[in-house]
């Protein structure tokens, strides 16, 4: 079998599933190409609809499905992707706000992030392609959507690493049990504004003001920042932190934290965190999950500042806990959220279907 990945897709969303294909069909038996899915348009007016991956299986010169992986921050579905697809499969789903209407086609996926799959060379060779096919597909937009599609390949170097630096085994002795580490961004958006920025606040005061913890991060502001609180510019800074380095600094911090971000979506952090087996405090998830994380067993879920103190303590003096929690985060990363059991969840509807 082998897939095809229409080249409009942003690469910093789908590079999360096209090492899966890669990992499950072989490098050879995955190639870019709109010729399936070139008549599913990407206009300025529909929100990131290049964070849908249109993939299309075939086997034999046949059309077997296609399929629509929904990375978007939203809840919503994207109509003209839904109608061209067999299976819709979709990272930021809750039940309770879908009146039935696109049950027949979805996929429920774990949440997913961004790193890279070639060296940088490659990057940008596959980003100069790639744009080339994306402007060969058409119904793409703008000359500006071009310049983005290639700009993401770029960023996809500078701002991420390699998925086995995630995954490099982490021993006890790498943890500082009274360090801890948080870089987020103060997202400009309502809900981020109102929950998002607080709750990471929160966190991080509660670690800085804690003399058994020697704190280290912050806030990165950027273009898309929102305007800094009065009383938070201690936590604040201009100063990037390179991927290697955050990786190395998460984990090393004998906690971190979880939140719900930009459209109340999973993000980027959860799946990182599983991925790299961290004993993690978090909200109350946003989303359903394909298989539900268990509180006090694979992640701690605190709904206030008490209950938020209080599993930081618990994560500092109880060793046994703290262990449990990064076992089973990473246990649920290897059988369910890595991108090759998520592209076999995939490759098995398709089956059954057939």
């Amino acid at each position: 079998m082998k897939a095809f990945i229409d080249p409009r897709c942003d690469i910093r969303y789908a590079a999360f599933y096209i090492y899966g294909l890669y990992q499950t069909l072989g490098k050879h038996n995955v190639k870019f190409s709109g010729q399936y899915s070139r008549q599913v348009s990407f206009d300025e007016s529909d929100y990131v609809i290049d964070r849908i991956l249109l993939c299309t299986f075939v086997e034999k010169d046949c059309v077997v499905k296609k399929v629509a992986i929904d990375a978007r921050d939203p809840r919503t579905f994207m109509e003209k992707a839904y109608q061209w697809c067999d299976i819709y499969a979709k990272t930021n789903y809750k039940s309770t706000e879908d009146n039935g209407t696109h049950q027949e086609k979805l996929l429920l996926l774990p949440p997913s992030f961004g790193f890279r799959i070639w060296n940088p060379f490659k990057t940008i060779m596959k980003g100069l392609y790639n744009t080339f096919l994306a402007y060969k597909t058409k119904n793409y937009g703008t000359t500006s959507d071009l310049r983005i599609t290639l700009r993401n390949y770029i960023w996809l170097i500078v701002r991420r690493d390699y998925l086995h630096h995630y995954l490099s085994h982490t021993s006890s002795s790498d943890i500082d049990n009274h360090y801890a580490f948080l870089i987020a961004s103060l997202w400009n958006y309502q809900e981020c504004i109102q929950h998002t920025n607080r709750l990471r606040y929160q966190f991080a005061s509660s670690l800085a003001n804690n003399d058994s913890i020697r704190f280290e991060g912050g806030f990165v502001i950027h273009s898309l920042s929102a305007k800094v609180p009065k009383g938070w510019e201690w936590l604040c800074t201009n100063k990037r932190v390179k991927p290697s380095e955050y990786i190395a600094k998460t984990r090393k911090s004998f906690c971190v934290f979880n939140t719900p971000a930009v459209r109340d979506c999973h993000g980027w952090k959860l799946p990182e965190f599983l991925a790299m087996g961290k004993a993690i405090i978090t909200t109350p998830l946003s989303n359903d999950l394909p298989v539900e994380l268990v509180e006090n067993q694979d992640l701690l879920i605190v709904n206030n500042e008490k209950d938020l103190q209080k599993a930081i303590e618990s994560l500092l003096y109880d060793k046994a806990l703290r262990q449990k929690l990064e076992q089973s985060a990473r246990q649920y990363w290897d059988k369910i959220a890595n991108p090759k059991s998520v592209i076999l969840s995939i490759l098995q509807n398709i089956y059954i279907d057939n």
